[in-house]
């Protein structure tokens, strides 16, 4: 129980309990205390080995673009994940949030050039005194991998406004 998000606000008291892990939940609170969960996010079991290489982002484009291999001898199917987390804003967002993600089937042997779409609000958070979403200024770091335990390929770029 002391592995999850809601060992500090459980059971609570008089049959009440205190959602206070705020934003901090499931994967999220994994990247910030570095706790190992058991089954990760995004995890999928695939009988082929893939990965991801050579990630760029251009402004323009809708998110990351990175090369996928299948180094296996059978067809198979990946899930790159991008999670974004702001650099320069920590106290805005959790530490990692998934923002994009992609269902690719390759054959054997196969490499592809992919992009990854990244939901309109990645770099962006609600801003409770506008009433409204506002960008997250500055750095972003961009972390892609087949789940949010694994994520070898890091890219850090700078969004444009939003």
């Amino acid at each position: 129980l002391e592995a999850t998000a809601a060992f500090e606000h459980y059971p609570g008291a008089d049959l009440k309990m205190a959602y206070g892990e705020g934003l901090a939940i499931g994967y999220r609170w994994h990247a910030a205390t570095g706790i190992a969960p058991l089954v990760p996010f995004g995890h999928g079991l695939s009988y082929a080995a893939t990965s991801f290489s050579d990630p760029s982002f251009a402004h323009g484009g809708e998110g990351p673009r990175l090369r996928l291999t299948n180094h296996s001898d059978r067809a198979g199917v990946c899930v790159p994940q991008v999670y974004a987390e702001p650099l320069d804003r920590a106290d805005i967002r959790p530490l990692r949030q998934l923002c994009g993600f992609a269902k690719v089937t390759l054959a054997a042997g196969e490499s592809r050039t992919i992009d990854v779409a990244l939901d309109p609000r990645a770099f962006q958070f609600w801003d409770e005194g506008q009433g409204q979403f506002a960008p997250i200024p500055g750095r972003h770091r961009l972390h892609i991998g087949p789940s949010a335990a694994d994520l070898p390929q890091v890219l850090d770029i700078e969004p444009l406004a939003s």
